[in-house]
């Protein structure tokens, strides 16, 4: 492969717990909806609006905000703007939630069919 096209050297750089967790989680979902997912990273920074959850996902239609916390994550009582922008968006007809662990990502995506391998379904 031509160098121009090989990806930068990381420099060590360690994830953090969220990232780890994120990374990992994503890679699940591109399996289980292989085809059938659209993704969004957001970024945030001074040009955006403050709370929008970190990654959009459509599957099969159905539009997936996910806010990812780390395991140790203990919400608090003050709403906070993620937790409005999550509320506008279940308000509108979407799924959203803060994501910690397997079974909160489970029942984010519960209902939504996985593709089925073999079927050829698969894109």
């Amino acid at each position: 492969m031509p160098i121009c096209f090989q990806r930068p050297a990381r420099g060590g750089k360690k994830q953090t717990p969220e990232s780890a967790w994120r990374s990992t989680a994503l890679k699940w979902l591109r399996i289980r909806y292989r085809g059938v997912m659209w993704e969004y990273r957001t970024l945030g920074n001074g040009m955006t609006r403050s709370g929008v959850p970190d990654d959009i996902l459509i599957i099969r239609g159905i539009p997936c905000c996910i806010e990812w916390k780390r395991a140790e994550y203990k919400p608090g009582k003050n709403v906070t703007a993620q937790d409005m922008e999550i509320a506008a968006i279940r308000k509108a007809g979407g799924r959203a939630a803060k994501v910690r662990n397997w079974d909160e990502l489970e029942a984010l995506v519960d209902g939504i069919p996985c593709v089925q391998m073999g079927t050829g379904e698969m894109e």
